[in-house]
This record gives structure tokens, C-alpha cells and sequence, in this order.
């Protein structure tokens, strides 16, 4: 019999990345305030549980050649035995967000691409299985967590979760058990959506982590389950321990650990006003939306994953604006094919209802959006290179079966497809007559689609804003992406912190380009709209209203506030401060018009707070920039009673 190698010197535990918030942080003693970022929203106080404080260990042994297959049947086992874990959790989930999140990750468990990894180094390497799947894992999060897009940063920790959850399984470790018996806080360095699934039904009254920001699962199941969350809060489980009070402030990012009895009414007030205006916001949350001077609007919602859409109803979307179908190509060797795609799409129709349209945008891979899917080629400058419309004509293939899931999806309700980072004309006309080829096609083999499926186009490269007027001619509509629009029009990478002040959408070069493309949709009865993150904030809406765009789309906790807003606000304001806007020489002298105009009427809007218990403002040149201000949701909380110590 073949001897084995000898085994490592230590053990190992699955390297952690460092715990670094993408928020600002200060080092503080115990009784001071933490600060985070805010993952979902609400006030809640109560005691702490801590979990999840250490990563599953490993051994790194080498094994004997006749050993291999031994191995890679413990591999094979450790997978059957995460993917029945998940399926159980799944379906006591019975669908929602999160069933979807975990829906990914048993696709995750069971992909080609990490088998083949894992069984190499088996194989080749000689490692022991569990060895071989950290090393595997870590592999794929290395490479993840060295993008610059936050969402896609953040799918780092599912690959890591994945690991995790195979060398449990290896080592043979029963799935942690929360015995949560009293509404309480967890605190963890991290929590993977089969953890969250886990603590569905308990006493679970809010979420602080150490990493993760407003993409990360965490902060997606959160506002799911409607429990305040704060995350990205660096260094927590050294600075809480478990039977901590804390007040945790999910509105302003904020964490006291053991408050004194100041800060304990400060936050029930912050409670009571929070919950009060959010009951205020539900109560209007099906009336339609308008200006005060009954200027009709439409106000829909930006989605990721197909669940969304039901939060998005229930925020009061009147359909979806954005779906970033991209999203389906994450942590996926194989592309999903066109019946995949339109199972998925049928979801977000079923979700909104047959009178809610869905804005379909074809995959925006490349840049700063990595996805397995695809080798992507080294560039220098990948922000201006194979990337969205560019690689999609280069896989026509890809984007055939997408269009063709598109059209099919017309058949079950109202579908429009809308086209990324369109730079010349030439471009449209090459998806036009792909999109016309996909019609013919499922025509002859009788498949059912609607009639007309409008097609569209983002406008967010200048070369296409001064086409405008001939864009406007061929689509059927067009969407302003107000962040590569500023992006590329100030020459601002806009995931870089220190130039974060220059990439304003109130820079009145960027108002100038949006009132281009409105005046262009204008002269050839082409619908304009917007689906930047400018309109998801009180001011932007207000001024994008003003210069003549009627059709908002955003994040959806977002838009029952927009809605109130504008009810306040008569169009001739919103107006009047747009041409005035259009006039200025920066972005800050915006910014001040802007606050000075509408801070007034908007005071509880941007603080979430009734106006009857709010104190008198500040002048306007000592006032927070409206973007640092927090934003309330309409969605209710599981708030509990501060429970008092000793």
C-alpha cells in the first residue's frame, strides 16, 4: 500500500476576507456609537446574541493515490447532503426573496465548473477533500472580491458561504441552531441566507454584521422580513457581546451598544416617529401618483431577482422599470437558456400583475460587472470595453435566446425590452434586426407573444445623447441611466470614493444632457424616462420632473416617499427650479437651489419624521447634503419594547 504524504504542520480554518465596511468607521469605546451601513430599515432596542463567530476548519493533508476515490465520494456526499439542507429550507421559505437567494446557492453547490476545480486538486494535487473544496472556494471569492461594483463584491461572501456549507458538511457538523427565546439582536461577522432562513419564525428583531452593504444578501433578506439591519460594521463582535443592550438604527446606519437611559428614549422617540411615518406612507401607498397640481405620474421599481417585484407592489410600484437580467449569469458556468430565462420573467409578470409593465434591459455584463458565465478578455479599461450591447452582438447566440425568452414572455403580460450602453445608431439597428429575426422565428414555430413588444434604449454615453433626435426616431422608447451618464460624461469613475463629490447628477452639464434627450423624445412622440439611482432621491425626482420626465423608476423602498414628494410639490415649481437649474454654473449651486426651494415641504420627508415633532431647521448653508440624509421606507418593522438591564 502506497504511503501518504505527510500531513501539514496546522489545521486551518477557511481564510476570511478582512472585515472592511464600505462605510465610514471610527474606533470607539464601549457605550459609544458604531457606525455602519444601513442594510434595512427601523429602530429597535434589545438584548444580543451573538453567532457565527468562527469560519469551518479544515486539515490540510495530502493524500495516497489510492485514496483519490475514497475523496471524491466523501465530495460527492458532502454535496447530496448541502443541496437536501437547502431544498428543505427552500420549501419552508414557500417562495419569496429569500427561496430565490438559496434557489442560487443549491445552484452554486451543484456547478460544474467548482466540481471540476475541486476534483482537480483531488486529483492532481493529491488534497484531502475539504482541503481541496477551501481551496476551490477561496479561489472564486478571490477573484469576485476583486471588483470594484459593490454587488458584485458582495457575491465573494456567497462563494464563501458555499465552501462553508460543504466543509460543514465534510466534517460532519450539524447546521447551527439559533435558540432565539426573546426578541434579540444577532450579531455576527457575517450571516449567508441559509442562516437568515434559519431564524425565520424566531424572535429575530434585527441584523449588525461585520461586512456586507446595501447588496449584500443580509441587507436583502432584511428589508424581505422587515427587520432593521445595520452592516458593514467593522470589528462588531469584538465590540458587542452577547446580553449587550443595544439600540440599532437602521435608517441612519448607526449601532449604541448598552445606551444610557438618554439614548434609550432618544430611540424610542426615533421609533415611534419612524413607525408613525411609515404608517402614514403605507396608508397612500395604492393611491396614484401626481403632483400637487394633479400632474399625473408613473413610478416603478429597479429589481435584481424576480422576488423583488412582490416587494416592489407592495411599496406601490406601478410596474418595473429596470430588471437587470444579468444577474441570472452570476455564479453559473452555463448560460440559463430561453426556457430558464422565461420561467423567470413569467415570475416577475405574475408578481406585478397583468397591468404592470416590465422593462426587460438585455444582460450589461463587462466592466464592472463580472460574471462566470463568461471568459471575459484582460483590459485595461474595461468600463470602455466588451461590455453590455458590444459583448451581446459578439455572442449573438446569447442574446438571440434572450430575446427570443423576451418575446415569449409578451404571451403572460405587458413586456418591454430596453438595450444598455448603446453608443451608435448602428448598434440599434443590429439588435432591431436580431429582435426582428426572433419574431419571425417563433412565429413560424407558433409560439404565442404579444402583438408589439416596444424596444427601447438606455441613454447613458454622450455620443448617444447628441444622436438623440435620431435614436428617439428608431426606439420605441428611452430610458436615461443617470450613472453612467455621469460617469462617462464627467469622467468620473463612480466606485471610486475619492472622486465621489464630482460625480453629481446635479451638475448642470448632466441637466443639460437629460433635458436633450426629453426634448428629443418630444419631437418624434418618443416615451422618455429615467431609471437612475437620481430618481430614487427626493431632490433629483423633483428636478427631473422639472425638465419634463414624467416616468421614474428606482430602488422600491424609495417610492413611497417620491410619491409624497411630488404630491406636495406643484409641477410649475418643479419647473421653474429646472430652468433656473439649467442656468447654473455647479453642481453645489444646484444642490443649495434645490434645498433652499424644497426643504421646507419636504422636512419629514427627508428624516422621516411627522412634521408636528420636527425642531426648526438649520440655515440651508449649514444643512447635511441632501445624498447623507436618511431615508425612511414604508416598510413595518418587528419592533419590540426596550427591554431594560438588571
Amino acid at each position: 500500500m502506497t504511503q501518504a504524504p505527510p500531513e501539514e504542520p496546522e489545521a486551518m480554518a477557511l481564510p476570511a476576507p478582512p472585515s472592511v465596511p464600505e462605510g465610514p468607521t471610527s474606533d470607539v469605546s464601549r457605550g459609544d456609537t458604531i457606525i455602519g451601513i444601513a442594510g434595512s430599515h427601523g429602530v429597535v432596542i434589545a438584548p444580543v446574541i451573538v453567532v457565527g463567530t468562527a469560519r469551518s476548519r479544515y486539515r490540510r493533508k495530502r493524500i495516497a493515490p489510492d485514496q483519490v476515490d475514497d475523496q471524491q465520494r466523501r465530495f460527492d456526499e458532502a454535496v447530496e447532503a448541502v443541496a437536501a439542507e437547502l431544498r428543505e429550507k427552500i420549501a419552508d421559505l414557500d417562495g419569496g426573496v429569500g427561496a430565490s437567494i438559496l434557489d442560487a446557492y443549491l445552484l452554486m453547490v451543484g456547478d460544474p465548473t467548482l466540481e471540476e476545480h475541486v476534483r482537480r486538486h483531488i486529483r492532481q494535487d493529491r488534497k484531502r477533500a475539504d482541503w481541496a473544496v477551501a481551496a476551490a472556494t477561496q479561489a472564486f471569492a478571490d477573484k469576485l472580491g476583486a471588483f470594484d461594483d459593490p454587488y458584485m463584491r458582495e457575491r465573494r461572501h456567497d462563494i464563501e458561504f458555499v465552501g462553508d456549507l460543504l466543509l460543514r458538511a465534510l466534517g460532519g457538523d450539524q447546521a447551527p441552531s439559533f435558540d432565539i427565546s426573546e426578541p434579540s439582536i444577532v450579531v455576527a461577522r457575517d450571516l449567508s441566507p441559509a442562516d437568515t432562513a434559519a431564524m425565520v419564525g424566531k424572535p429575530v428583531v434585527g441584523f449588525i454584521t461585520e461586512v456586507g452593504s446595501r447588496t449584500s444578501h443580509t441587507s436583502i433578506m432584511a428589508r424581505a422580513l422587515e427587520i432593521p439591519a445595520v452592516v458593514g460594521v467593522q470589528d462588531a463582535l469584538g465590540r458587542i457581546d452577547a446580553g449587550d443592550i443595544v439600540a440599532l438604527d437602521g435608517l441612519r446606519g448607526r449601532v449604541i451598544v448598552n445606551p444610557n437611559e438618554d439614548e434609550v428614549e432618544d430611540a424610542e422617540r426615533r421609533r415611534a416617529r419612524y413607525l408613525a411615518w411609515a404608517k402614514e406612507l403605507d396608508a397612500h401607498r395604492d393611491d396614484p401618483a401626481k403632483t400637487k397640481d394633479d400632474v399625473a405620474l408613473s413610478l416603478r421599481a429597479n429589481i435584481e431577482l424576480p422576488e423583488e417585484a412582490s416587494i416592489a407592489r407592495t411599496h406601490g410600484a406601478e410596474g418595473v422599470g429596470l430588471y437587470r437580467t444579468e444577474y441570472l449569469y452570476v455564479n453559473r458556468t452555463e448560460p440559463p437558456n430561453e426556457d430558464e430565462q422565461l420561467e423567470i420573467y413569467k415570475r416577475v409578470l405574475d408578481a406585478m400583475g397583468t397591468e404592470n409593465p416590465i422593462t426587460l434591459r438585455t444582460f450589461d455584463i463587462g466592466g464592472d460587472k463580472f460574471v462566470t458565465t463568461f471568459r471575459m478578455p484582460d483590459e485595461l479599461n474595461p468600463m470602455l470595453g466588451l461590455r453590455a450591447v458590444r459583448l451581446a452582438l459578439a455572442e449573438p447566440e446569447l442574446l438571440m435566446t434572450q430575446l427570443r425568452a423576451m418575446l415569449r414572455a409578451s404571451a403572460y403580460g405587458p413586456v418591454r425590452i430596453m438595450v444598455p450602453l448603446v453608443a451608435t445608431l448602428g448598434e440599434l439597428r443590429e439588435v432591431r434586426a436580431m429582435y426582428d429575426q426572433a419574431r419571425v422565428e417563433l412565429e413560424q414555430q407558433g409560439e404565442p407573444m404579444a402583438e408589439h413588444v416596444p424596444l427601447g434604449v438606455m441613454m447613458e454615453v454622450p455620443a448617444a445623447v447628441m444622436m438623440a433626435e435620431r435614436f428617439a426616431a428608431e426606439s420605441d422608447f428611452m430610458s436615461i441611466g443617470t450613472n453612467d451618464l455621469v460617469q462617462y460624461s464627467l469622467a468620473v469613475d463612480r466606485t471610486n470614493r475619492a472622486l465621489a463629490h464630482l460625480a453629481s447628477p446635479f451638475d448642470p452639464a448632466i441637466l443639460k444632457l437629460i433635458k436633450m434627450v426629453v426634448e428629443a423624445g418630444k419631437s418624434q412622440s418618443c416615451p422618455v424616462s429615467v431609471c437612475g439611482e437620481m430618481a430614487s432621491e427626493p431632490y433629483g425626482a423633483l428636478l427631473l420632473l422639472g425638465l419634463g420626465i414624467r416616468d421614474l423608476s428606482m430602488e422600491a423602498v424609495a417610492i413611497p416617499e417620491i410619491k409624497e414628494a411630488a404630491a406636495r410639490v406643484p409641477l410649475t415649481d418643479c419647473e421653474r427650479v429646472a430652468d433656473l437649474a439649467l442656468e447654473m454654473s455647479t453642481a453645489r449651486d444646484v444642490a443649495d437651489l434645490l434645498t433652499d426651494t424644497f426643504e421646507p415641504r419636504l422636512r419629514d420627508v427627508l428624516t422621516g419624521q411627522p412634521e408636528s415633532i420636527i425642531p426648526p431647521a438649520p440655515s440651508s448653508r449649514n444643512r447635511v447634503p441632501s445624498s447623507r440624509r436618511r431615508r425612511p421606507s414604508s416598510s413595518r418593522n418587528r419592533i419590540v419594547a426596550p427591554p431594560k438591564k438588571g
